[in-house]
């Protein structure tokens, strides 16, 4: 479901970019998608992202057992999941329109979603270091961490000094949805979720997993 989810994302967004012309990559954010006549394709594609990160949050929460860290990261992961929904359910105001309590919950839960989710992926990253069967997976979700990192704080002084957002926005939904992807990807591997739901239903920590083959 966590696949499914992020290219679902992916392929949606592609063809919004095909279709809408008229906006830009690099002047509008990627929730302006939302607004016209292919709004509901943005809006059912960022739900499908949605339900499938709640899905890898599920995957995550039985693959690194009851390790504290871990449990506050899916928490974290989950509730930024939550955020990315409301905001696919409360679209942005158009661009040039006035601001209505829609777009006020839109900006609201999208802004809190990217920064849950930043925190999320470094407890999570620091979880994979602690657990044998994912120890080999740090460092990649560590480093896409810190891009993601350097990504949204370009985001940031890029709206306060009202630079074109639309570039870093893009470059930081890709190093999220990459970190998902390759998340998702090895929840979904049959030997490492059998050892999993096996480490887990012998009621071992997290910890002494195997390592992954």
């Amino acid at each position: 479901m966590g696949l499914v989810g992020v290219l679902t994302f992916w392929t949606g967004l592609a063809a919004l970019h095909a279709l809408r012309t008229d906006l830009s990559v690099v002047n509008d954010y990627v929730s302006d998608y939302a607004n016209g006549p292919w709004g509901p394709l943005f809006t059912v594609v960022t739900l499908v992202h949605g339900v499938g990160n709640l899905a890898i949050a599920a995957g995550l929460g039985l693959a690194l057992g009851h390790d504290r860290v871990a449990r506050l990261g899916v928490l974290l992961f989950t509730v930024a999941t939550v955020g990315l929904i409301v905001a696919a359910l409360f679209p942005t105001d158009p661009v040039g329109a006035q601001q209505t309590v829609t777009g006020l919950v839109h900006r609201v839960a999208a802004t809190g979603s990217f920064a849950l989710e930043l925190v999320a992926l470094a407890l999570l990253g620091l979880a994979f270091r602690s657990a044998a069967a994912w120890r080999s997976y740090a460092s990649l979700a560590l480093g896409l961490t810190v891009v993601a990192a350097l990504m949204l704080a370009w985001l940031l002084v890029s709206i306060s000094l009202q630079w074109p957002p639309g570039l870093p926005e893009r470059a930081a939904l890709l190093t999220f949805t990459v970190w998902e992807f390759t998340t998702a990807l090895l929840l979904a591997r049959p030997v490492h979720a059998a050892r999993a739901l096996s480490t887990r239903g012998r009621g071992g920590r997290h910890g002494d997993a195997p390592e992954m083959v």
